[in-house]
């Protein structure tokens, strides 16, 4: 990125991250009371819970920038362009009860908000718009960040502590900060949010289950497995005082709970369908050591070198990090729109003689489009890997782009 845009981007997003840990202000009673508020609780907690991590990781990657090439940020931001707009989307379509709506509202607001600064950064770094719309248009963002990530993340603090009070939130010692990042105890807080801890010494192997979902993971490995997707934390699983620690971003990644810290305090409200959990890291050591990685470079480097080798791979052709039967549903998606293209470009050239054919064509492809529209939004709402996140933007970047030359 250009100096002049990186450091615009830096004041912006700084001044979100200010505000994403700020104490509750207002005055709301989101207290869970009625089945209808149990319903919402549970759907909001699966969009709201995992945004806010969004929010959080994006910050970082534009905060510092420095670590990262142009490619990274660019598709990061394409990524929280896709985060956004779901929580959009899925909040719309949630049945939402009378003493929710603010909460909806203010939630819906900072995705748009994070939309329209992801999506500028993307289309700046595909060429797509100039260096001199970028920053007027991020300027023009600038007076509604501070305000309307407040109202969020205050809203998002209140809702979850409303019904930690209600649900009388455990609370459990020894969580510590390794590298700059939250690690939590697994089986005091798996089973404290009514999950089965097992533990293989041997192989220092846990595995973690209840009805809904089932996460393994080794210690010390870079990656653990959730519902069978591999997950990659920028701070591996780790054996610290003989217990298997984990980073407290996995906990949504894996199961989709929703995280709040408190500075002040020192802790961490985890909610899970309506059960809360208090990790305090006040009282666990802090410490600063390397995790047992052979690299030297920090977690957020490791990340970026990560992400960076993934695309610069699936760039040159070498999709095996790809999950195979999600890049066979995106190559499908991509292939219906080089035939819808190809046929609108057969009749746009051509003097058509056969309306009748042309317009059962047409509805043959309508039907097909609708079936696929509602297969991405299905395979959307499955759990992505790096990878398949980055072979995702590629993909749709590369139809946006087709269509964009058609229209």
């Amino acid at each position: 990125m250009k100096n002049k845009i990186t450091m615009l981007i830096c004041v912006l997003i700084t001044a979100f991250f200010c505000n994403v840990c700020v104490e509750p202000i207002l005055a709301a009673d989101y207290t869970i009371t009625t089945q209808a508020d149990k319903v919402y609780a549970a759907e909001y907690l699966k969009v709201a819970g995992p945004f806010y991590d969004e929010l959080i990781d994006y910050s970082y990657y534009l905060t510092n920038n420095k670590l990262y090439d142009d490619a990274v940020i660019t598709d990061a931001s394409g990524k929280m362009m896709i985060a956004s707009n779901d929580v959009i989307n899925a909040l719309r379509s949630i049945e939402c009860p009378d003493k929710y709506k603010d909460l909806n509202e203010k939630t819906m607001n900072a995705a748009q908000i994070a939309y329209n600064i992801s999506s500028l950064i993307f289309n700046y770094g595909y060429g797509k718009i100039s260096e001199q719309e970028c920053e007027r248009e991020l300027q023009n963002l600038k007076p509604k960040i501070e305000p309307t990530f407040a109202a969020f993340s205050s809203a998002l603090a209140e809702f979850v502590d409303d019904n930690s009070k209600s649900n009388h939130s455990q609370v459990i010692d020894g969580g510590i900060i390794v590298n700059g990042r939250t690690m939590f105890p697994v089986r005091g807080v798996f089973e404290a949010l009514g999950f089965n801890v097992e533990w293989n010494a041997e192989e220092k192997k846990a595995v973690i289950s209840n009805s809904e979902h089932t996460v393994s993971l080794i210690s010390g490995m870079k990656w653990f497995r959730a519902d069978g997707k591999e997950i990659y934390p920028d701070v591996p699983q780790q054996l610290i005082n003989n217990k298997l620690y984990l980073p407290l971003r996995a906990i949504s990644d894996a199961i989709g709970a929703s995280t709040t810290w408190d500075a002040d305090t020192k802790t961490v409200r985890i909610m899970y369908k309506n059960t809360a959990v208090t990790v305090n890291t006040a009282t666990g050591t802090v410490t600063q050591t390397q995790p047992p990685t052979t690299s030297q470079t920090s977690p957020k480097q490791t990340a970026a070198q990560t992400y960076s080798s993934i695309k610069a791979a699936i760039d040159s052709g070498d999709y095996s990090a790809v999950t195979p039967s999600f890049k066979k549903a995106m190559d499908s998606y991509e292939q219906f729109f080089d035939e819808y293209i190809a046929f609108m470009k057969k009749y746009e050239n051509s003097n058509v003689t056969n309306y009748t054919a042309m317009l059962n064509d047409y509805t043959n492809y309508m039907n097909r489009y609708a079936k696929a529209m509602q297969d991405m939004e299905n395979l959307k709402n499955t759990q992505m890997t790096t990878a398949d996140s980055i072979y995702y933007v590629i993909v749709t970047t590369r139809i946006q782009t087709k269509l964009a030359a058609l229209y």
